[in-house]
Parts: C-alpha cells; structure tokens; sequence
C-alpha cells in the first residue's frame, strides 16, 4: 500500500526535519501548483527554519485564499504574528482553534503568540483550553507551570509540575522548572532538591541546570559551590556565545565572593583576546565600576576612542558622574544615535548599557 505524500510531509515536520519538508513540498508544488495544503506546509516549515518569514506570509496568503479551513487560518495567523502583525494573527489564531476545539497544536501557537505579546494570562488561558482536550498532555502541563510561573502564581505552578513528576519521576526537565517554582517563591532548600534532582536524572545535563544550581547557591550565599557549578555549565556550553554568558555569571560570584580582583583578572585576559566584543568590555568596565576604579574606567574610555555622547553614557551609568550635569548629559545623548551609526561595536555597546540602566530603575523602583 503506498503511503499518502502529505501524510509523509506532516511526519517529516513531526520530525522537525524542516529542509527535507521544503525539498520535498517544492517538487510537489512544481506538479500541483494550486493544492493549498502544500503551500501551507512549506509556511510552516519556512518559519520553523525561520530562514524566510516573508516568503512564507506569501505562501500562507496563498494557501488562505484557496480556503479559510482552520487549518489555513492557523497557518496564515502565525505567518502573521511572525512578520509582526500580532493583533491580526491573534484574530486568525482565534478563530481556528474556536471552530476547531480539539486541535491542541491551534491552541499551543495561540498561547505562544500571546506570550510574545507580553499576554501570559491570556496564553495561560489558552493551555488552560487545550488541557481540557489532552489532560494528559505533559507539554502543555510545562507550558502551563511556565506561565504561571510568569504570573507569579509559583505555588499552582508547583502543584502542576508535582503532577508530571509523580508521573514520570525521572523527567529531569520538569524537576529543572520545578526549581524555578521554588526559587520564586523563596523556597531554597526545595529548589535545591529539585535541581538536583533535575541534573541527577539527565544523562547530559543541559548547560542551564548547572547555571540554575549556581544561582540556588548564590541565593544560599555557597558562593564556592556556585562558581564551580558554573565553570560545568561553561564546560558543557555548545557554543561560544553561551559560554560567555556563564564566564560573565561567574565573574558576578567572584565578586559576590569578595574577589572582584580575580573577575577582573578574567575579564582583562577575555576582553585581550576579543577586543571588539562589546559584552567583554562591558563587564568590564562594570567589574572596575563595582570596585570604585574610575580611573582605569577612564582609561579604557580613552583607550578605545569612543564618541563623547557613548563615553558620557558610560559615565552616567558608573557613577563618573556623580552628579551630572542634565544640561551636558542631554546634548551627549542626543547626537548618540549619530555617533554609533554604521559601527557595530558602538551600537551594541550602547544598547547593552541601555538595556542595563533600565533593568537597573526597573530594581530600584
């Protein structure tokens, strides 16, 4: 008996082997240009790929204009939420999991789009949904202790995550965001037991369980047992960019530690080795900040030849400026834009040190 061609296709996305899905719709399409199923399969596998958002809005609109099936509708909202249209891919996303109840995979996408819109009780409301059809279904069990925990409701996401661990008592994952849970609600010695256990019962424990250790520690003041935590998560890395992470989380314990000198050390030998890396320098100069060393601030201020509007905002931001002058600070930051245009370095730099002052007035208020 030969098997049916789309079936295979939607095997092959099951299987998330996304290029074998596009080589394979493409040669369907070249005989059967008009089958909106194809054209909906090949958006599909275009934005989990997510090589061409664009190109498969145009496949989607082709497919929902053949029919306005759910399964178009679905397909066409999240092509939408992908090119940023949210408000219309949530109209779409809607309306295909309303006239199809039962298709939990509608409701799994309608949830992630109201959490990329910031909507977790409205994403949490949809898993809500979908649980009613596949109560069983330990991914939307996740997804549900991930928005609760996002709502600050830890203790119903530790209910929930209890649930799967009866279970499946060896599913080091849910274990991983039970730690979470207990962490949220202050509950150090429970998030310990629970990442523990999350790495105890992984055969490759991902980078982020050994990160998580670190901080249950940190927040237990084991500041030893937390750097060495960390250099196992930087061991176990996959790639270069995640390990800076780590090695920059690990400079914050040193200095938590009272070794801020030790994570400076680190930083001057990292920043040496990669000095257009702007998270390097970054660190840095906040490493010198915290240690009060204005003048070696200063100095990489001058050394690395920055705008005066990007040097005054590093000014502001370690306290050089104890009491800036508004006026000055002002006419700075206004030709900021300008000054970091069409250099990489400096528009990092800048959005870096951005998005540090905000999370720094988002602690104080």
């Amino acid at each position: 008996m030969q098997s049916d061609p789309i079936e295979e296709l939607f095997g092959l996305m099951d299987d998330e082997k996304y290029d074998d899905v596009l080589d394979k719709v493409d040669r369907m399409i070249s005989t059967d240009n008009q089958n909106p199923v194809l054209h909906a399969v090949k958006a599909m596998a275009l934005m989990e790929t997510g090589v061409d958002s664009e190109a498969a809005l145009k496949e989607a609109d082709f497919a929902y204009k053949k029919s306005q099936d759910p399964f178009f509708k679905y397909v066409r909202g999240w092509a939408l939420a992908e090119n940023g249209d949210i408000k219309q891919g949530l109209t779409l996303l809607n309306q295909a999991s309303d006239q199809d109840p039962d298709n939990i995979q509608y409701l799994i996408k309608l949830a992630e789009v109201y959490e990329d819109d910031g909507k977790s009780q409205d994403a949490l409301k949809a898993i809500i949904r979908a649980q009613r059809v596949e109560p069983d279904d330990v991914r939307l069990s996740l997804m549900k202790a991930g928005y609760l925990n996002t709502l600050e409701r830890a203790r119903e996401a530790v209910t929930e995550l209890k649930r799967i661990n009866s279970k499946y008592p060896e599913f080091d994952y849910a274990y991983f965001m039970l730690s979470e849970s207990y962490l949220l609600l202050d509950d150090l010695k429970n998030a310990q037991i629970a990442i523990d256990s999350a790495i105890k019962h992984s055969k490759q424990p991902d980078p982020e369980y050994y990160e998580r250790s670190a901080q249950v520690r940190i927040a237990e003041g084991d500041i030893e047992n937390a750097i060495s935590f960390l250099d196992r998560a930087m061991g176990a890395a996959s790639s270069d960019d995640e390990k800076v992470i780590y090695l920059l989380e690990k400079v914050k314990a040193l200095s938590f530690a009272g070794k801020a000198d030790e994570g400076e050390k680190i930083l001057r030998d990292e920043y040496g080795r990669n000095s257009e890396n702007a998270l390097y320098y970054y660190s840095l100069i906040d490493n010198l900040s915290d240690q009060g060393k204005k003048d070696e601030i200063e100095q990489l201020i001058h050394d690395k030849n920055l705008p005066e509007s990007l040097s005054t905002l590093i000014r502001v931001y370690t306290g050089i400026y104890e009491k800036p002058d508004e006026d000055a600070v002002e006419s700075a930051l206004s030709s900021l834009h300008d000054d970091i245009n069409q250099n990489d370095f400096n528009m990092t730099l800048s959005q870096i040190l951005f998005d540090a002052m905000l999370a720094s007035a988002g602690k104080d208020e």
